[in-house]
């Protein structure tokens, strides 16, 4: 029984994972996990924490997360007529002396 349920959380998560990757933007995906969906009304939600990927262009800087930024939101376009907001967490990113450094791009 264990095993069938894992089959069909595996299944479920796959798919959601490929619907995910359709809705939102290529850049999101690469830099940002999913956390959680919620609607709310006419509302969609999207919570998203930044991936601990160090971008190639600051590969040189030796760079480690050290938590994150209060969350922004953001607007996307509209989803079956319901308003979308990405709430996205950015890490802090910090170098070996503990300057934090601000990484742009993403």
């Amino acid at each position: 029984m264990l095993v069938l349920y894992s089959r069909i959380i595996l299944l479920e998560k796959g798919i959601l994972s490929e619907l995910v990757k359709c809705v939102l933007p290529s850049e999101l995906i690469d830099y940002f996990e999913l956390l959680d969906i919620k609607k709310e009304g006419a509302i969609l939600h999207f919570h998203l924490d930044e991936l601990p990927v160090i971008p190639s262009e600051y590969s040189h800087l030796n760079l480690s997360g050290n938590g994150f930024y209060a969350s922004s939101t953001l607007k996307d376009f509209p989803l079956r007529d319901k308003k979308v907001l990405l709430h996205v967490w950015r890490r802090h990113w910090v170098d070996e002396s503990g300057k934090v450094i601000p990484v742009v791009g993403i």
